[in-house]
């Protein structure tokens, strides 16, 4: 006698759209970024940063009191304990921040593809790249997965003044911790900390609306309170020779905006970069092409949501704005590419957002598009971190001859090939090059220039790797 198959149990049901979302992203995301596990030499600030983290919290803390002090020595401690523990640090950090924005988009709603694609593109995106890459960064690609949970917990309206204490606590903690890792999401949780009470006000007209705008309330202002409370300890714990500081410049708003047009160059160097461009990157870049396949024909292309209120469209209109605000902060007028890490997540939370309001062609076009470039974003992924990992091994290499020869500055660099030379917007997404003055002197100590008004040239032999002193110099 046959048994019928209970296929309403549990174990037999399909993967709903959010898991097969989450381990897709978890997917490509370790196929764009598996070359993070490489070589990982310290760079400009490290060698600042570096040796004062290794010594331990406290130390720090007596250097500059709670300023990016979740931020800063995780990477450098890590490195202490488990060898090559930064860069699965990095790694690992990544992935969180892949699940959560997962979440995020869970907490938006909408067509479950698009959803899929964003998601894909996210993992995949070289936008930002240098916070995981570096680790005097890290603390940005950190205060994102921080910033990231601080809004899906603030995603929906709390039910009870209960709910907006409990919730409220659990956020404030999160947003103090996000603030501890990098100061310049200070604009961006402080819009996330207000969310609820934009969500809410779309509810006061129903039955209960009032009560839940209540709490929402609560619920926004014990999460400000922490923020006013971390400003404060700030500025009580820093000691008097830290020359940070808190300011904010409003001309950055719309500016870093428009800045992100720049994001393009990591697809149209593409050709320029092919000598960094190892197998592992082309496999790579196929195998997340299939993922994104299975995906688009597996995911089923769910209806959009019920339409939103006006309180919750106009707090997504504000969002790109507040986490553009990263930019006008202290420490935040530079626009290199660690800070792009943070932006990202929340541009494409937006857009998201109202690519789920539109006609279906529309977001149709938008998510075809975002699935198609989830294999070139993997292959300018796997470019740029080759090129930061390969340029920083290379010029250790100088930094260790110009010790170990004692020579004089000024300096002048010349290596085959040269990411320079054939990436020319390589050192502004950096925010600096690895032969600036002020870099090498990081790496070797302040020296005295050259009596004869000369300049030392070192050049590299592109055969064996090694670096030597030109005979030459310029006068």
């Amino acid at each position: 006698m046959a048994v019928p198959i209970n296929r309403s149990a549990h174990w037999l049901k399909l993967p709903s759209a959010l898991t097969v979302t989450t381990f897709a992203a978890l997917i490509v995301a370790l196929l764009a970024w598996w070359p993070l596990l490489g070589a990982r030499p310290w760079i400009a600030d490290d060698f600042f940063n570096g040796p004062l983290c290794e010594r331990g919290f406290a130390a720090y803390w007596q250097k500059f009191g709670i300023w990016r002090m979740a931020g800063h020595p995780p990477p450098f401690l890590a490195r202490v304990f488990i060898p090559g523990g930064n860069a699965w640090l990095a790694l690992f950090t990544h992935l969180i921040t892949v699940v959560l924005f997962v979440v995020a988009l869970g907490r938006i709603g909408g067509p479950a593809m698009l959803r899929a694609a964003i998601a894909l593109f996210l993992a995949a995106t070289p936008f930002g790249f240098q916070a995981l890459t570096w680790d005097s960064a890290f603390s940005f690609a950190f205060a994102t997965a921080l910033s990231l949970a601080l809004f899906s917990l603030t995603g929906a309206w709390p039910i009870t003044i209960g709910d907006a204490v409990r919730r409220g606590l659990f956020a404030a903690a999160v947003a103090f911790l996000a603030l501890m890792a990098s100061e310049a999401t200070l604009l961006l949780i402080g819009w996330i900390a207000i969310a609820p009470i934009f969500r809410a006000f779309d509810q006061r007209s129903k039955e209960g609306g009032r009560t839940i705008l209540r709490a929402a309330a609560l619920e926004a202002a014990i999460i400000l309170a922490t923020v006013i409370a971390w400003l404060v300890l700030q500025q009580l714990t820093k000691p008097p020779e830290f020359h940070k500081a808190i300011s904010l410049n409003p001309r950055p708003f719309l500016s870093g905006l428009f800045y992100q047009h720049r994001q393009i160059t990591y697809f149209v160097n593409l050709p320029a970069i092919h000598p960094w461009l190892h197998a592992g990157a082309w496999i790579s870049a196929a195998a997340a092409a299939v993922v994104a396949l299975v995906v688009a024909r597996s995911t089923r292309d769910e209806p959009g949501r019920s339409r939103p209120g006006i309180g919750e469209i106009l707090w997504f209109a504000g969002l790109p704005l507040f986490a553009v605000g990263i930019y006008s902060l202290s420490g935040g007028f530079s626009t290199d590419a660690r800070k792009a890490y943070v932006l990202w997540p929340f541009f494409l939370l937006t857009a998201a957002f109202f690519l789920g309001l539109a006609s279906t062609p529309i977001y149709r076009i938008a998510m075809i598009v975002c699935f198609a470039l989830v294999p070139v974003v993997t292959l300018a992924s796997h470019g740029v971190t080759r090129v930061w990992q390969e340029n920083a091994v290379r010029f250790h290499g100088a930094y260790d001859m110009i010790r170990g020869a004692s020579l004089s500055p000024p300096f002048s660099f010349v290596q085959e090939p040269d990411p320079y030379r054939l990436w020319p917007d390589f050192d502004h997404l950096c925010g600096f090059r690895f032969d600036t003055p002020w870099v090498v002197e990081c790496a070797v100590g302040k020296r005295s220039e050259r009596s004869d008004g000369g300049t030392t040239v070192l050049i590299r032999d592109g055969a064996t790797g090694a670096w030597r002193v030109d005979a030459v110099t310029k006068p």
